[in-house]
This record gives structure tokens, sequence and C-alpha cells, in this order.
């Protein structure tokens, strides 16, 4: 799937969000990068997920930054915020179906279902990638993802 499609997709789809939410989506790619071998809507999905996120833990007025590069075989797609971070007991859990992390993350509104991050890893894994992420207390998170590019 060509790159350009798969993120312009889920930028715009999350664009009306960020607005609401007062947030800046700011998304960069790698020119000529490669195809990735992987189904679209799942891709789209994943970035969905992790967009979500990303806007709904920043505060006002900050950026979210999407990032796409090759290295070495995979595709790198970062998301990083500058919200909250994640607390360290909440770290092993992230990926967990139905875990909803402290709620001062979002100063005690809850939304969603604690779903989103389990499906992104289900589809990740599907995909033969991995994502990880590092969060830092007060200056937000990175969650990456690496995928193989097509052959």
């Amino acid at each position: 799937q060509k790159w350009e499609d798969i993120l312009k997709t889920a930028v715009e789809g999350m664009s009306i969000r960020a607005q609401v939410h007062k947030k800046v989506i700011e998304c960069t790619i790698e020119p000529n990068l490669p195809s990735v071998a992987a189904d679209r809507v799942s891709i789209q999905e994943v970035l969905n997920n992790l967009l979500d996120n990303a806007i709904k833990y920043s505060p006002k007025g900050t950026e979210v930054n999407l990032r796409v590069k090759a290295k070495d075989s995979y595709a790198l797609i970062t998301v990083a915020d500058r919200g909250a971070g994640i607390a360290q007991r909440d770290l092993p859990h992230i990926f967990e179906r139905f875990y909803r992390a402290d709620t001062s993350r979002t100063k005690g509104h809850k939304e969603g279902y604690g779903l989103g991050l389990a499906i992104a890893k289900k589809i990740v894994d599907l995909h033969s990638g991995d994502i990880d992420f590092k969060s830092r207390p007060a200056k937000g998170s990175t969650f990456r993802v690496r995928l193989p590019l097509a052959q």
C-alpha cells in the first residue's frame, strides 16, 4: 500500500477530533518510502487508535506528531504526544484488553473502552510487526510501530 494514501486517510479521519480538542496533527513521511506488506484498513485502524489516544491525552494547543520512515526492512511509524505520560504502574498493562489507565490522565473523564491499544497490538502482531512505546510523566508518550516493507 502507498503510505501517502494510508496516512492521508488516517489524518483526515482524525482531523475533526483534533480540531475539537484544539490539537494539530503534524505528519512527516520519508520521501520514496517503499510500500508496506499490510492490509490498508488494518493499518489505518492502528493509526486511528494511536492518534486518538495522542489527541485525547495531550494538552490543548499542542501537536501530535506522526512520522513514517524506512529503517532496515521495516517501516517505522511513530506517534508522539506531549501529554501527561503514562504512570509507571500502568506501563505493563496498556496493551491489555479493557485496561483503563489512571483517570487522572483524563481529568476524571473516561472515553472509550480500553480496547484501542489492544486492537492495535493484535493488528501489528498479525502483520509480523511489533509495537512498543516510551513514556515520561509530564513529557508525553511516543508509540513506535514496525511493519515489514513489501518485498
